[in-house]
């Protein structure tokens, strides 16, 4: 008779040095994946900023469409000390660099959406209250930027700009409209049309005003080192409708120096200008313009 029991199986089980060997190397894994994740991440948002603004260009061409070939414009006169934002139709600043000109291709986009890029992180204008903007203190029954002399309604005025910007960009406006187009009643006498343009196709209407697909600390009114120009990425659309990613080094209004940006006419230096503009059209010399009719190019 066989009085020994079978020996008893036990179970395998990983060891406190296994389990952090394993621990270890998902770690490493992460350390690994996870910037990669985030630059698909800023990727897949650039691309969704440049279909967003090429959306903005197709409404600005069907607005063009329909009035006589010409570009939206207000009128902002130089009634305050030869002030360009002296003007009442609001000031001319707030409708092209903080969002106003989307008020007047509303009726041309059904997603209000498009007016923001999904990696901006202040959009220029919010929302708000016909009383004033999220994050401003007009006072005057109207966005920051209107003014009501010589207006013989003014909350009246205030009051259909500020619900049409609501209902047409309730999420806020990141992208800016070119100041040459926004006050060419001023500037050019008249609005810019798409027959003027010599070079339609490297002109630019509407761009977004930091790199926000790359560093959102660069933006075209900065100034950083020639070879740091890179990290300032920006999503375009030009007159003839075409919408591109444009990088910091290929914009002809940079002239490169020792202290990074300079303007567009100041070709020998010393270079101590702040950032690039956008708000006019580059010549063939490297001068400013306010009409695209001298064969300018941004590119």
């Amino acid at each position: 008779m066989n009085l020994h029991r079978p020996a008893r199986a036990f179970a395998s089980a990983f060891t406190l040095i296994e389990l952090l060997v394993v621990i270890a190397i998902i770690a490493i894994l992460a350390s690994i994946l996870f910037p990669v994740f985030a630059q698909a991440k800023k990727a897949a948002k650039s691309i969704v900023a440049l279909s967003n603004v090429k959306e903005i260009g197709l409404a600005e061409k069907m607005y063009v469409g329909d009035n006589d070939d010409a570009y939206e414009c207000i009128v902002a006169n130089p009634n305050n000390n030869g002030d360009e934002d002296g003007g009442c139709a609001p000031h001319l600043g707030w409708y092209t660099a903080n969002g106003g000109w989307v008020a007047s291709i509303a009726n041309y986009v059904k997603n209000g959406g498009i007016f923001l890029s999904p990696g901006a992180t202040a959009p220029f204008w919010i929302a708000g209250p016909e009383s004033g903007v999220i994050g401003t203190s007009s006072g005057n029954g109207g966005p920051d930027g209107w003014c009501p002399d010589g207006n013989p309604n003014p909350a009246a005025t205030h009051a259909y700009w500020a619900d049409t910007l609501n209902a047409a960009a309730p999420g806020g406006v990141s992208f800016m409209y070119r100041k040459a187009f926004g006050g060419a009643a001023w500037f050019n006498g008249g609005p810019i049309t798409d027959t003027m343009a010599e070079n339609p196709s490297n002109n630019i209407v509407n761009y977004e005003y930091a790199s926000w697909s790359r560093d959102a600390n660069y933006t075209i009114w900065g100034q950083y080192p020639v070879g740091n120009l890179n990290n300032l990425v920006l999503n375009v659309v030009f007159m003839d409708g075409h919408a591109k990613k444009t990088m910091g080094t290929q914009f002809r209004a940079l002239r490169y120096g020792a202290e990074g940006f300079a303007v567009p006419n100041q070709l020998n230096g010393p270079f101590t200008a702040n950032g690039m503009s956008l708000d006019w059209f580059v010549n063939p010399d490297g001068s400013n313009s306010a009409s695209p009719a001298t064969n300018t190019s941004d590119l």
